[in-house]
């Protein structure tokens, strides 16, 4: 029937309506038109900029950097870059010669960089492992040599700055020395501050509020002095808490703990010196 007919046509076109949304809006329209432009208009850049790439470099002045990235070099290559650096002074006067990659970054040189460079990560710790095994093994030694107990807590975390970061503040021979000794002085002065001198160590004592302050204390002074002396060294925490805890108490027993210190300290930066680390003499 005819009303049937127009109100089939009228479901139809409300289904096609909603399938097919219709919109009146301009801004698809000129999103679409924007995005055509954009791209048409890299199409000619790029067409038109292809006509620059034979011309000669435009009259002017000349500047050269010169970097040195690679330490420990061959001699046929220093000469090269000696060659080079000649050749530019001689032709243009006017270039800059870039200061050398030594003063640019900090890289270790000697066996650490080569291994680090041969062998990524796994070079370092090759290195860091075989020499705190010899300067601990050797100061085992010379401990049971002489009779005394030179191997420490404290020497493991310094000779492992030693080794793992040697151009690095805290590892110099001047933090290092200044700061356990500066650690012997806090941890003893705590001691005799909270009573404790003559005291068991902590271990047999236990935990007491006197210890508590002692330890604490002289942690909290060390890193405090440390940072006015402008001498960080990390490892005299563990110094100064060896002594705050009765661990070591006595005048024989504080001179063995630096001995130990310094033992360790000119066994590191020689090996350091010997396989060609720039590792400072002092600081």
């Amino acid at each position: 029937m005819p009303g049937n007919d127009f109100a089939s046509a009228g479901r139809t076109r409300a289904r096609r309506s909603r399938s097919w949304p219709r919109t009146h809006s301009a801004s698809p329209i000129t999103v679409r038109w924007l995005g055509a432009l954009v791209i048409a208009s890299c199409l000619v850049a790029f067409v038109k900029g292809k006509r620059y790439l034979d011309l000669p470099p435009a009259a002017g002045k000349v500047l050269a950097i010169v970097l040195d990235l690679v330490s420990g070099r061959e001699p046929e290559v220093e000469r090269q870059l000696t060659w080079l650096r000649t050749r530019v002074k001689q032709s243009a006067p006017q270039a800059l010669i870039a200061a050398s990659a030594d003063t640019m970054t900090d890289l270790p040189g000697g066996a650490l960089e080569v291994a680090e460079r041969r062998a990524g990560r796994v070079g370092p710790a090759a290195y860091a492992v075989a020499l705190c095994l010899i300067v601990l093994a050797a100061a085992g030694v010379v401990g049971l040599v002489l009779k005394q107990p030179y191997l420490f807590p404290h020497l493991g975390p310094t000779v492992m700055l030693f080794f793992e970061s040697p151009l690095a503040k805290p590892a110099t021979p001047r933090n290092t020395l200044l700061g356990h000794a500066v650690a012997i002085l806090v941890g003893a002065g705590c001691l005799a501050l909270f009573g404790l001198t003559d005291h068991p160590p902590a271990l047999q004592e236990g935990i007491t509020g006197a210890r508590t302050g002692a330890a604490a204390l002289s942690v909290a002074l060390i890193a405090a002095v440390l940072l006015l002396l402008d001498c960080a060294h990390p490892p005299a925490g563990t110094t100064t808490l060896i002594i705050s805890l009765g661990l070591l108490t006595s005048a024989g027993e504080l001179l063995v703990l630096a001995a130990g210190v310094l033992l360790v300290t000119v066994a590191s930066v020689a090996l350091n010196r010997v396989l060609g680390v720039r590792q400072p003499l002092w600081s």
